[in-house]
């Protein structure tokens, strides 16, 4: 995808007139930036977010080089999560990049659809280990990776709020991953995806994270928010080993979210800069507030 478009582009990919375009950039409802020339450009995060705005489907995805929407089969909203289950179940993975993002494209918010249909569907799946066997196995597997393809891409069109100016502020950094041991990818992935939503600068460390890379990471970066995701119960850190993590949360202001089962059901000490999230959507409203206190 092109990182700018003119307004006629982005006017023939919603099916509106280019003067309606430039009208609705003049009223301040589209934000553009502008050339040497003075030409109005938009750039690709501003379309798509000002077509979810104003609820105007993009009815060619092609010019903003979104081609695998056009793949997107016809599907209810409260019907996402039986859609999703079937394109996984038939490994379609281009059907459900373009489900993914479609649902996104109509307004649902990016937390909610993994809190919806990704949690809900996967959860299913993972249970096709105890009466499928080895094909219940391969078929996670399958649907694990399938989704991974989807949230990514998903996460390639949920950019930063623009401001219009060609010199934005840097957004805050927030850098995390899941503890060493806890090889599960899906959920950091959810978090950078929310975190991006939300208009931070994330820094993914993935899987089988130790604390000591992501104390390192942390002095590099000097992120405002650090995450720990922990799928596995057994795989929670020790208090003795959080101590370096906590240290820097008081030496620079920071605080830590944490959540998944292995803090859900053995919650850590209370720590003022220590937050426990259990969701997507609870962590988009803490973090929501938390980029809006820190600006």
């Amino acid at each position: 995808m092109k990182q700018t478009y003119s307004p006629k582009d982005v006017a023939k990919s919603i099916g509106v007139s280019e003067s309606s375009l430039k009208r609705w950039a003049d009223d301040g409802r589209l934000n553009v930036i502008r050339t040497v020339g003075g030409h109005r450009r938009i750039t690709f995060h501003e379309a798509i977010r000002f077509a979810r705005a104003s609820n105007l489907p993009i009815i060619r995805p092609d010019i903003l080089g979104l081609p695998e929407l056009a793949k997107a089969e016809p599907f209810r909203e409260q019907e996402a999560s039986d859609a999703l289950q079937t394109l996984l179940s038939e490994g379609k993975s281009e059907e459900t990049r373009a489900l993914l993002i479609d649902l996104y494209l109509r307004g649902t918010s990016a937390a909610a659809i993994c809190d919806g249909p990704i949690r809900q569907v996967m959860a299913r799946m993972g249970e096709r280990w105890h009466c499928d066997g080895a094909r219940g196995i391969y078929l996670e597997h399958r649907a694990t990776d399938t989704v991974l393809q989807g949230m990514t891409a998903l996460r390639s069109i949920v950019g930063r709020p623009t401001s219009g100016t060609t010199d934005p502020q840097p957004a805050p950094v927030a850098v995390g991953g899941a503890p060493s041991g806890d090889p599960y990818l899906l959920a950091s992935i959810a978090i950078a995806l929310t975190l991006c939503e939300q208009g931070l600068h994330e820094i993914n460390l993935g899987p089988d994270t130790p604390i000591e890379a992501l104390v390192a990471a942390a002095h590099q970066y000097r992120p405002r928010l650090l995450w720990l995701s922990c799928s596995v119960t057994d795989t929670r850190p020790k208090p003795a080993q959080l101590t370096p993590l906590l240290n820097y949360l008081d030496e620079h202001q920071a605080v830590l979210v944490v959540g998944g089962r292995g803090f859900i059901e053995k919650p850590l000490k209370p720590h003022p800069r220590v937050k426990l999230c259990d969701s997507m959507t609870e962590l988009a409203a803490f973090v929501n507030g938390f980029v809006l206190n820190a600006s």
